[in-house]
């Protein structure tokens, strides 16, 4: 079942710069973080998107987990995507 419609989101410390987009992503700036949304319209179950930037900074900063398209809906209507690390191979 394919994916429609999510938005992948990382957020990002003030005191991180970031750059080197893959894919540009809708930047908001917040009260001490920056979040990074990428809409993604369609994505198959065989497919695979890769989004990757350049970050540097100190301080506390953790990646979001890679995620994978495989996942039913929520039914609340948001897309719960799980980490890529509970896929069987």
């Amino acid at each position: 079942m394919p994916l429609k419609d999510f938005v992948l989101i990382d957020k990002v410390p003030d005191n991180f710069e970031y750059s080197g987009f893959s894919q540009e992503p809708e930047i908001t700036d917040n009260v001490g973080t920056d979040t990074l949304e990428w809409s993604i319209d369609l994505l198959d179950e065989s497919e695979i998107i890769e989004i990757s930037y350049d970050i540097s900074g100190s301080g506390e900063y953790r990646p979001p987990p890679r995620c994978r398209a495989d996942t039913p809906p929520d039914p609340s209507g948001l897309r719960r995507i799980p980490p890529l690390d509970d896929r069987v191979v």
